[in-house]
């Protein structure tokens, strides 16, 4: 919303180094999540390569964490149903900046 034109000054090379930077911060954090703990994944993007692949990616690196339903949360907030385990704020829908969130639970 405050930079409605930044992602069209974004070339697919700063994507993609923007994308294995968060996979090295993921895996950075993975390991210091205790059993039952959990991991949070926010971006401040609305692209599919940062948010909902980054997820699908690290649940299949590591199979000892699994996606968390944020859903109920959301619903709770906004009073919206959410048919997804992730939460993805679009600016033309809430009147917010462009967010994602997901949660991994360490089994």
């Amino acid at each position: 919303r405050r930079s409605p034109d930044a992602r069209w000054r974004i070339t697919p090379e700063q994507s993609a180094a923007i994308v294995k930077t968060q996979a090295e911060i993921l895996d950075k954090a993975a390991p210091h999540v205790k059993k039952g703990g959990r991991l949070f994944y926010i971006t401040c993007s609305l692209d599919k390569a940062e948010n909902e692949d980054q997820a699908d990616t690290f649940l299949k690196r590591y199979a000892d964490f699994e996606a968390e339903d944020l859903s109920p949360l959301f619903n709770s907030i906004t009073g919206r149903s959410l048919k997804m385990k992730t939460i993805r704020l679009r600016p033309s829908e809430l009147k917010t900046d462009g967010f994602f969130a997901a949660s991994f639970r360490k089994k």
